[in-house]
Order: structure tokens, then C-alpha cells, then sequence
């Protein structure tokens, strides 16, 4: 039902109390995945990119 709908609020904190309410329709136990939204500064950036990804 809901993949083909959206949800329009104001504010963001309407959005996380009908996301809160939405989840708590769920069963089972709730997950948290986080992520980020920052760059890494460190020098070796660029040889761990190397061993990663390489070419």
C-alpha cells in the first residue's frame, strides 16, 4: 500500500512522528542502519582508496 503513496508534512518533525507511528505498525524487532554524511580528511585517504577500488 504505502510503496506507491507519500507522506507531505511541513515539518520534519511531523515526518518522524508519523514515520514512528508507520514502523511501529510493523512486527518485529526495529534495526537501525546509519550512515554518514562527512568526508574522510585522513593522509592516507588516497592509499586505502588504492586498495580498495583498484584500477
Amino acid at each position: 500500500y504505502l510503496i506507491e503513496r507519500t507522506i507531505l508534512t511541513p515539518k520534519n518533525n511531523d515526518a518522524s512522528k508519523i514515520s514512528d507511528f508507520i514502523i511501529d505498525q510493523f512486527p518485529g524487532e526495529v534495526h537501525t542502519y546509519l550512515s554518514t554524511d562527512s568526508v574522510d580528511l585522513y593522509e592516507d585517504t588516497d592509499l586505502r582508496q588504492f586498495y580498495l577500488y583498484p584500477l
